[in-house]
């Protein structure tokens, strides 16, 4: 995989390219019939799988009202792209001058000019351009204009709604973990090096390794969650408390803190991911550590009975 951060990059490849386009935060099953376009025109005729996308998110960078953040980094995008079958990524930083750029210019210097593309795909709500002006008709226009070959994806649809980002935020910030599994096709994670906290689980016997959540990530809600960590290659069943310890503090950022359900931990700056697979409880203020310490015992055998149904289904 191939990945250029420029407004004026020079692919080290050159075309012909068939080229998805969108931000795709959470690559979920929406985006994913995109990429599966691409693969299958790219091998249909001999193009080169390419995706054209943003460095920030859009919504971020404008300040839109109600966006929640993002559900992937963008290294993490960048590799749930690839793993669909991008072979190229080319993320444009989305500067003032970039944002002002006319719809048509916009295809006419990226899709063109510089990447030489032959055939596009896109959803059904793709906008582009300044003010997100540029809608599917005017690129039908464009690539009739220019004899390109344009595939208009149909909105994936889950239980009666349109499959989204937007819709993914919102079950995790809800705590719905395992309805976004089911959205994006695996699960939402924390993915960054274990940080040393107050030690106050292991002082309760229950040691836990902590990760904070990635600035800008959309945040889950308070809760404990049923787990799954992995560290140098193998998967570890866990426990994980996202929160503010309210017992001991209603203050400080929030903190991904896991019990894994055995014997190996990670040490500080080893870099973790926490898969998220189900909620089992909202997050409260106990009377005493006596009495949150009861509760951690409850919620470890809560997961470790989950974890047995769920490896019962495999």
């Amino acid at each position: 995989m191939k990945i250029y951060q420029s407004l004026n990059f020079k692919p080290q490849t050159a075309g012909p390219r068939v080229l998805a386009m969108g931000f795709f935060d959470g690559v979920h099953k929406g985006h994913q019939q995109l990429l599966r376009q691409i693969s299958h025109l790219s091998r249909e005729q001999n193009l080169l799988p390419a995706v054209l996308t943003f460095s920030q998110a859009p919504a971020e960078v404008f300040r839109r009202p109600h966006y929640l953040g993002l559900i992937q980094t963008m290294e993490e995008r960048f590799q749930s792209l690839a793993e669909y079958g991008a072979e190229e990524i080319f993320a444009l930083p989305l500067t003032p001058e970039l944002a002002q750029m006319a719809p048509w210019a916009f295809l006419e210097k990226y899709v063109l000019d510089q990447l030489q593309a032959q055939a596009l795909v896109v959803g059904e709500d793709y906008s582009f351009g300044r003010g997100g002006q540029g809608k599917v008709a005017c690129l039908q226009e464009f690539c009739q204009v220019h004899a390109l070959s344009l595939t208009v994806v149909k909105d994936y649809i889950w239980q009666g709604q349109v499959v989204s980002s937007s819709l993914i935020r919102q079950c995790l910030q809800a705590g719905q973990v395992r309805e976004a599994l089911d959205l994006m096709g695996r699960p939402f994670c924390h993915h960054d090096q274990v940080v040393e906290g107050r030690k106050l689980g292991r002082r309760l016997g229950f040691p836990t390794l902590n990760v904070k959540p990635a600035a800008g990530q959309v945040s889950l809600a308070p809760g404990v969650y049923l787990t799954r960590v992995y560290w140098q290659g193998q998967g570890f069943d866990a426990v994980t408390n996202v929160g503010r310890r309210p017992t001991i503090e209603d203050e400080g950022p929030l903190l991904s803190e896991s019990f894994l359900l055995g014997e190996d931990y990670p040490q500080y700056g080893d870099t973790v991911r926490v898969d998220y697979l189900d909620f089992l409880r909202p997050e409260r203020k106990f009377p005493s550590l006596q009495a949150l310490q009861v509760q951690v015992q409850q919620d470890i055998q809560e997961a470790r009975q989950a974890h047995a149904a769920l490896r019962s289904k495999i």
